[in-house]
């Protein structure tokens, strides 16, 4: 999958991976999404390290998607089946710090609905601990369920129509 956009006159080509396509998988990408996921969300499992990311990560690689520019890995996110019929659960959603206001998150969301299509799902669920984002996903469709927690952590419950 492809992207291109021109906003501040640059010009990007994105390239989406599935880990478990990857044979082996990238150690770079591999790396760079362990450090985001420790230094985002390690405070929620009292930061585990790198190490231990790794290995979550590559026990869910058929869910986890890397989206890259230049080969180099600038957005993760993962789709995973959710406990309801027909509906993927949306997890470590993220960009990295240098690529964000450039639409790279508008079309994250974009190749996960892709992604959802292509294996049946017609809905998304996901949360956020960040109430900044809640407006994000609002203006990409999703709709908020509830108010909830997740690890202890308050969180916002979304879903989305594919």
């Amino acid at each position: 999958m492809f992207f291109y956009a021109t906003k501040h006159r640059f010009k990007f080509t994105l390239q989406l991976h599935n880990l478990g396509q990857t044979n082996p998988i990238n150690p770079v990408w591999l790396e760079q999404a362990a450090k985001w996921s420790e230094n985002k969300w390690g405070y929620l499992r009292n930061f585990p390290g790198i190490e231990k990311r790794k290995e979550l990560i590559e026990e869910m690689k058929d869910d986890f998607y890397i989206i890259t520019y230049a080969n180099q890995p600038i957005a993760t996110f993962v789709l995973k089946d959710a406990n309801i019929p027909d509906t993927k659960k949306l997890t470590y959603v993220y960009v990295d710090e240098s690529f964000r206001g450039l639409g790279i998150g508008v079309q994250l969301v974009e190749f996960a609905k892709d992604v959802c299509r292509q294996q049946g799902a017609q809905m998304i669920v996901l949360d956020t601990l960040t109430p900044n984002l809640d407006r994000f996903y609002e203006q990409r469709g999703a709709k908020l369920v509830c108010e909830d927690r997740a690890l202890g952590h308050p969180t916002s419950l979304f879903r989305m129509s594919i």
